[in-house]
């Protein structure tokens, strides 16, 4: 579960089984840009859109690392598919994006 603020300066992850604050992150200043947020479980990280600076963000919970890449276009809603990569949707240009773990774009 998570839960932000419209600024989403510190991100609060909690064990829904135990209702446990498990890890909180401080992460730069999102200014209410944020357009999704998806979870992998498979790679235990969270995945934030960032529209104003059109890219998205990767948080890592085994370390609290957090990474980004940019998306070249205003990304607003997130998915993630079967082999785990991450569908990015930029409306504006009317394409899905998709990201591998090595974070290869392909456009649709």
């Amino acid at each position: 579960m998570l839960r932000g603020s419209q600024y989403c300066e510190q991100i609060e992850v909690y064990r829904a089984d135990y209702h446990l604050l498990f890890l909180i992150d401080f992460l730069p200043r999102l200014l209410g840009a944020v357009g999704d947020i998806v979870v992998c479980e498979h790679n235990r990280c969270i995945y934030i859109s960032d529209r104003s600076q059109e890219l998205v963000h990767k948080l890592v919970l085994s370390d609290a690392e957090a990474t980004q890449w940019p998306v070249h276009d205003a990304p607003s809603c997130l998915s993630l598919t079967v082999t785990h990569s991450v569908l990015v949707t930029c409306p504006v240009v009317c394409k899905i994006k998709e990201f591998s773990q090595y974070r290869r774009s392909t456009t649709a």
